[in-house]
């Protein structure tokens, strides 16, 4: 048994990420005495914002803060904490092979006019295609915005979500019905190819719903993921997740949670197969009724439990949770804007690079073999436009998640080939943004070991779990912790690696956090 000890708490959060924060600004405005620990220097784990060369800042490890749902915002009042949203998106430039460009607006009619310079037949397919999503979202969301249900063992009030949720599907009609089940397993070269013929427009709106998966737009299934990830897009936030990570602690620290840097958690101290506390690494323990862990699924319950803890059956599902890291991440200074050949546009702030399907397949065989792509796809953010604090006057930042290089590299990541992986991007940049090279000031590549390093990132996976159908809405990370509580009583999973996934989208801790009290009520 545990020594006694003066601290005591309702609920120890691990971890302080977006996911982390929106748990305990949940549970302490349920007045319930909240701690966050966080085992590095500075609070917001992934998301926080960091130097990575003098005078220019990160917007943290991710840089979409379109993925924050709007949920949480509601929920949590972060306007009001000093988040700041964006009126419309900017827009995406997709980069093909020789100079080809095609710009995606928030406005579809704008959009339908950029592609019809590629195809007429493509852009009046846009339009339905759009209309659809439109039909299909209502549903997404829903599925999003509320916690998993079993239908198994499910209550009158989860019955009742879930008929809601059927109900809505019935009143799609049946031809829209139809559509949305066969097309949920199909793969997204499938299925974009049905629509459209332009293969860079395909490529384009396909690449974002690879993100953290183990898929090409070829893999059965990869539909689902993008319905999952592109349908979860709401307002973005200035200053990206770091903005996000900073209107959340506020929430947080006005509704009284305390948060505690350079606490790393050792162990979960677990007595009568419930949580009594937590153990740091430096030998302290704090006592606790309850813990949330935001951290990775296999870390929680592998590494911080007891080895008796879990039986047998729960330790080897938690053993096959999938998480291959394959993004990297690569920070660039510039003494100047990004600027793309031949672009008369407004400044561009995001540029995908994914020049058709085949291309994006080819850069997934590469993962598969453990290698890194020689032609990786580029995922580019220029937030220093909407928040010019993070550069110099005049000067820029780009976030580039570098599509795709393994964790698990043959023969392993070192200086030399980290180096080859930042040359290959921006080399792949550079073909599209000829002044790119003479406005570097610094670069800084952190691949995916180094994610798992820094940020305790099972695997380095961003999603701390991969996105798949068999580790997706109640089945994630898996079936026994499907639904945020685990085998032990009161650790819950409230982190990207439970639903619904994503590090930017504080749902699944506001989720779970809603979890933990209404366990505490039953």
């Amino acid at each position: 048994m545990n020594a006694p000890t003066r601290e005591r708490f309702d609920c120890v959060v691990i971890g302080s990420g977006i996911n982390g924060l929106a748990a305990a600004a949940t549970l302490a405005r349920a007045e319930r005495r909240v701690l966050v620990l966080e085992a590095s220097e500075q609070l917001g784990g992934t998301a926080a914002g960091e130097e990575f060369h003098p005078g220019y800042r990160t917007v943290g490890v991710h840089h979409d803060a379109a993925l924050l749902r709007p949920l949480v915002t509601r929920s949590l009042d972060l306007e009001r904490h000093g988040l700041v949203l964006r009126r419309s998106p900017a827009p995406t430039v997709l980069a093909g092979g020789d100079g080809a460009r095609l710009v995606l607006h928030a406005d579809a009619d704008r959009t339908r006019e950029e592609i019809a310079a590629h195809s007429r037949r493509d852009a009046e397919s846009y339009g339905a295609w759009r209309a659809q999503l439109g039909r299909f979202r209502p549903i997404v969301e829903r599925l999003l915005d509320a916690p998993p249900s079993d239908p198994f063992e499910a209550d009158f009030a989860e019955l009742g979500t879930l008929a809601k949720t059927g109900l809505a599907l019935r009143l799609l009609g049946g031809r829209d019905m139809t559509e949305f089940l066969r097309i949920l397993p199909m793969s997204l070269a499938d299925w974009l190819g049905g629509w459209f013929e332009t293969d860079l427009l395909a490529a384009g709106i396909a690449a974002g719903g690879l993100e953290g998966t183990w898929m090409g737009p070829r893999s059965e299934g990869s539909v689902f993921t993008w319905f999952a990830h592109e349908q979860s897009r709401g307002p973005e936030a200035v200053g990206g997740p770091a903005a996000v990570a900073r209107a959340l602690l506020a929430a947080a620290r006005a509704s009284g949670v305390e948060c505690r840097t350079e606490a790393e958690v050792r162990r979960v101290c677990v007595e009568d197969g419930g949580v009594r506390g937590v153990e740091l690494a430096g030998g302290q323990h704090l006592a606790c009724g309850a813990v949330a862990a935001a951290c990775g699924p296999r870390r929680a319950l592998l590494d911080l439990l007891p080895p008796t803890a879990l039986e047998p059956r729960h330790a080897d599902a938690a053993g096959s949770i999938r998480c291959r890291g394959g993004i990297a991440k690569l920070d660039v200074a510039l003494s100047g804007p990004l600027e793309l050949a031949g672009h008369g546009g407004p400044a561009v702030e995001r540029v995908c690079t994914a020049e058709g399907l085949e291309a994006l397949e080819r850069a997934f065989d590469a993962l598969k073999y453990r290698r890194a792509s020689e032609r990786p796809w580029l995922d580019v953010r220029v937030p220093s436009h909407a928040d010019p604090t993070l550069a110099p006057d005049g000067h820029h930042v780009l976030s580039i998640l570098v599509h795709n290089a393994p964790a698990d590299l043959a023969g392993g990541w070192d200086d030399e080939r980290r180096a080859e992986l930042t040359g290959r991007a921006l080399d792949t940049l550079t073909a599209h943004a000829p002044t790119l090279p003479e406005r570097v000031v610094a670069t800084r590549c952190t691949t995916p070991d180094q994610l798992a390093e820094r940020h305790r990132l099972d695997g380095g996976h961003l999603y701390q779990a991969e996105r798949a159908l068999d580790q997706a809405l109640f089945l994630r990370p898996n079936a026994d912790c499907g639904r945020y509580a685990t085998p032990v009583g009161g650790l819950f999973l409230c982190g990207s690696g439970s639903h619904p996934p994503g590090p930017a989208s504080g749902a699944a801790g506001l989720l779970a956090a809603r979890a933990m009290l209404a366990a505490r009520q039953g």
